[in-house]
């Protein structure tokens, strides 16, 4: 009888979607699983503002996955519209501008990911203009068809869950709603120095379409063909 009962401990739980009663859960997640992102180093009132501004808007939305005895978090996934955490920026822009700028002079981490899109604007400003050559130098991701895809912002798992299957449920899960939403195909980018997190996403085969100074960019087909 032992048997059996150590497998089905082995089986991940299913992935929902996150409610507002959620959220405490979630951001006490997130800092367990991804100390180091540099989203983190923001504090927890901007991390929790991210989650439930996806979880509320039409566009966005967040899947995770629970204890069944506990009911806390042990997983996530996050992400939507291209532009939604543009738009998370701009209505935002006034309360957290003072954080964002304090911790951009205080971490590394955080100064390379505001340069990201900063970055790839003034590039693409550039190329309009003919300022900057179409080269590869001043290469961005190759662009999708407005509405057709959508983007991974975050996944992770709870220190104390993993090696359970977690990540890959849930990665299946966020294709199965990109899906049901129309979308065909997904991307995500993560950061050069995450080994563990460029591995698990080409072991769940999603394919490499460019990589900058700083991170490596996917791309996965919702329908499998490339």
């Amino acid at each position: 009888m032992d048997a059996p009962a150590q497998q089905s401990e082995l089986v991940p739980p299913a992935a929902h979607c996150a409610g507002l009663d959620d959220l405490d859960s979630l951001v006490e997640c997130f800092y367990l699983s991804l100390p180091d992102e540099p989203m983190a180093a923001l504090g927890r009132a901007f991390v929790r503002a991210n989650y439930r501004y996806y979880v509320e808007q039409p566009g966005g939305f967040c899947l995770v996955t629970r204890d069944q005895d506990s009911g806390v978090v042990t997983g996530f996934v996050f992400g939507g519209e291209p532009e939604l955490n543009r738009r998370f920026v701009r209505s935002h822009l006034l309360r957290f501008t003072a954080t964002v700028m304090w911790k951009a002079l205080c971490r590394r981490c955080v100064r390379r990911r505001l340069w990201e899109p900063i970055g790839a604007l003034f590039r693409r400003i550039g190329r309009k203009l003919r300022l900057l050559p179409d080269e590869a130098t001043y290469a961005d991701p190759p662009e999708e068809p407005a509405g057709t895809y959508a983007v991974l912002r975050f996944l992770g798992v709870h220190s104390s869950y993993r090696r359970r299957g977690i990540a890959t449920a849930l990665l299946d899960a966020f294709r199965a709603e990109c899906q049901r939403r129309g979308y065909q195909t997904m991307r995500v980018m993560t950061d050069n120095e995450n080994a563990a997190a460029i591995a698990a996403y080409k072991k769940a085969g999603w394919q490499v379409i460019h990589t900058s100074a700083a991170y490596t960019f996917f791309r996965q087909s919702i329908s499998g063909s490339g």
